[in-house]
């Protein structure tokens, strides 16, 4: 398979209470390089505080790096602007962790699906909104209904129906299933796995939680004060953890075996 993205020596710092000047700058992700290739799910693993949600924003191109670059289908995403930004959005879409404040309260489903379309200037029908819910598990009655008259596992189908609108080549997760009930985690994350084999696009998906991982990711990096740790097949890292960090995590869940 061709390579789909790929960062090259990223860096990224904040300047801590620095409204006024004066902050101290604190690196948050230091020489960050890694690949993954078309139709691979790439697993982004750590604990809180690693990294991993400043990384998910550069690669969606809401952030910029200090340093270093990162490459979609071999295009410089932070030399991009206009038409061309617009075009990366269209392949790269989000699911973000809380599904409670991700959807807009006053917009009925139907208008939440809608936007990526207005946004984009493309044509569609009320079919198309059907399936796109349909591809979730859900009816085609939810379109006319709010956000808050869903549960929060219902509130992230609608969250990922919304990311496959405009057929994209990759959907990037952080921390999609943390807010979520047990019970409600294996259903999104059989869905996950459902829609990635069916659209064949690719997956970056972001967490503490190693099996979760597991079952999804088929390479994986594990973060550690905003440095790749440990990176590989997800067999091989989990299994065979050789660093500190990938250890740490290990020991926090059941065995994997």
């Amino acid at each position: 398979m061709a390579e789909l993205l790929r960062a090259e020596n990223i860096a990224k710092s904040y300047v801590s209470g620095g409204a006024f000047g004066g902050g101290e700058k604190i690196a948050v992700l230091k020489n960050i390089n890694f690949s993954f290739d078309a139709g691979e799910s790439f697993g982004l693993l750590g604990s809180s505080g690693c990294g991993k949600s400043t990384l998910a924003r550069l690669m969606l191109a809401l952030e910029r790096p200090d340093s270093g670059k990162i490459f979609i289908e071999g295009q410089d995403i932070f030399s991009l602007k206009g038409r061309e930004l617009k075009a990366l959005r269209r392949k790269v879409q989000p699911v973000f962790q809380d599904p409670y404040s991700s959807l807009n309260p006053r917009m009925t489903v139907s208008d939440i699906l809608a936007e990526p379309f207005i946004v984009h200037g493309e044509k569609y029908r009320q079919s198309d909104l059907k399936k796109l819910l349909s591809q979730v598990g859900l009816g085609e009655n939810s379109l006319r209904k709010y956000p808050s008259e869903f549960s929060g596992g219902q509130r992230q189908r609608i969250a990922i129906a919304r990311a496959l609108a405009l057929k994209p080549k990759l959907i990037i997760a952080d921390e999609p299933l943390s807010s979520l009930d047990v019970s409600v985690q294996a259903q999104i994350l059989n869905l996950l796995a459902d829609i990635k084999e069916e659209y064949g696009l690719s997956l970056v998906f972001i967490s503490h939680d190693l099996a979760l991982c597991k079952f999804l990711c088929s390479k994986a990096a594990v973060m550690h004060k905003g440095e790749i740790a440990e990176l590989g097949k997800t067999e091989e890292v989990l299994l065979s953890p050789k660093s500190a960090a990938a250890q740490t995590l290990l020991e926090a869940v059941l065995p994997l075996n």
